[in-house]
């Protein structure tokens, strides 16, 4: 109970701020924890991707100044133009799962390109973040999952990584030069 002599206290004053973009780049922690999850629930999918060529891929040549740079694979097994591809797409999603439809997606897309036998290429970057909420919705019934699974496997592999290689998932999360200071 509230006592006349006690003065009323004020709430205090909070400021909310959204960690990724503000204070850190987070695409790099969250692309990598997307393939991690990816790579768990589709490990047909993560192995046919090492398989695949810049040209299956449908690599521009703006993307970088040096292709050679797109070529392999980061120590996690995932391709160089699959992780440069997730860093251009990434003001498309708003949810960690969606980190995971895109991987699918941009993978889906080089493997059939590779496959056809008439031109067929891979959506670029634009047509994928100007048709983003359609794509989703239908990779979500064409993959038979549900955002609460891959929600699940996304934040799992993000404690495994945080777990087992902890430095390596700090390093993910890089720090915006004026905050560090």
């Amino acid at each position: 109970l509230c006592h006349a002599t006690e003065p009323m206290r004020q709430p205090a004053s909070v400021a909310l701020l959204p960690f990724d973009g503000v204070v850190a780049d987070s695409e790099l922690a969250w692309t990598c924890t997307a393939w991690r999850a990816a790579a768990t629930l589709w490990p047909q999918l993560a192995c046919a991707a090492d398989t695949l060529t810049l040209r299956d891929a449908g690599v521009r040549h703006k993307w970088v100044s040096d292709r050679s740079e797109l070529e392999g694979c980061r120590d996690d097994g995932m391709p160089e133009w699959l992780a440069v591809k997730m860093r251009q797409l990434r003001p498309a999603v708003q949810s960690e799962y969606e980190h995971l439809l895109l991987l699918r997606l941009c993978i889906d897309e080089a493997l059939a390109s590779k496959q056809s036998t008439r031109g067929m290429r891979p959506l670029s970057v634009g047509e994928i973040e100007s048709s983003w909420a359609q794509l989703r919705d239908s990779l979500l019934f064409r993959c038979a999952t549900s955002k609460h699974e891959l929600a699940l496997a996304y934040e799992q592999a993000s404690q495994d990584w945080r777990f087992n290689e902890p430095s390596e998932w700090s390093d993910a999360h890089r720090l915006r030069q004026p905050v560090v200071r």
